[in-house]
């Protein structure tokens, strides 16, 4: 009798694979019950998935966090083949290609978060996790963001979506930084403040610019940019690295994309 074991790396390829196939029955199939079926099955597979995948170092107070990230780079790529019909194949099927892959990225960088968790200790690779997460979290905000501006609602319902998006990755980034020895403990309540600070401040700037007529995709760029320097000084704040040459890179990086909205305002 042949017995079969599947390693981590072979599960995280098997649901990355789940996943992609139901974003293709989602972009190939167009009656919308179907649709509601295939993203329901979408979004199940994701947490279970996740959950089985990462068995036996995944916890139930983990689960939660582990995935904030699946759930909304599924959520981008489903309003992304729902509000953008027109894109053409050859590049809705590199974007399976990518969405995939980084499918696949974000289940090796949570299980060394896991891994850290388990041991109470920082391992070789925790820092450049920390770092691949920041930089998955602004890949998936910006398709997340464009899909959820692109959607026929108010825009301080839209702002408030997206705020909410900005707070999850807030909470997501401080709970992978509580692992490192270096940073002082972060208490719960610190941790909602500052997530919540981070939510207020991008649903404040993205509420500024809901009023200049301008194309989804670019203010979901200048709105992920405002996330990207929240998170940078969060980072920076606990890290003990804040510097004026920082801020100022920050300051200037939000500056860049929002002079490109406003020049490219229709």
């Amino acid at each position: 009798m042949i017995r079969i074991i599947l390693e981590k790396k072979h599960k995280y390829f098997i649901f990355s694979l789940l996943i992609t196939l139901c974003l293709v029955g989602f972009w190939i199939l167009k009656p919308a019950n179907v649709r509601i079926l295939i993203a329901l099955l979408a979004i199940v597979i994701t947490v279970i998935g996740t959950a089985v995948a990462q068995y036996p170092n995944v916890k139930l107070n983990t689960v939660f966090y582990i995935t904030i990230l699946p759930l909304h780079l599924l959520g981008g790529a489903l309003m992304s083949l729902l509000v953008f019909p027109n894109l053409g194949t050859p590049f809705v099927v590199a974007s399976f290609i990518l969405f995939g892959f980084i499918f696949y990225v974000l289940y090796l960088v949570n299980n060394i978060f896991l891994v850290v968790n388990d041991k109470e200790d920082t391992i070789p690779l925790y820092r450049a996790a920390v770092t691949w997460a920041q930089i998955i979290i602004i890949i998936i905000a910006i398709p997340f963001f464009a899909g959820i501006f692109k959607l026929p609602l108010t825009p301080y319902f839209q702002n408030g979506i997206v705020a909410i998006a900005s707070f999850l990755f807030s909470v997501y980034l401080m709970w992978i930084l509580q692992f490192d020895k270096d940073i002082r403990e972060l208490r719960v309540e610190e941790r909602i403040l500052l997530s919540f600070f981070t939510s207020l401040v991008v649903f404040i700037m993205v509420t500024g610019v809901s009023f200049i007529p301008t194309e989804p995709f670019l203010k979901a760029i200048f709105c992920s940019s405002i996330l990207l320097s929240m998170l940078g000084y969060l980072y920076n704040h606990f890290t003990n690295r804040i510097t004026k040459r920082l801020m100022w890179e920050y300051l200037g990086i939000s500056l860049v994309f929002l002079i490109i909205l406003l020049v490219f305002a229709p």
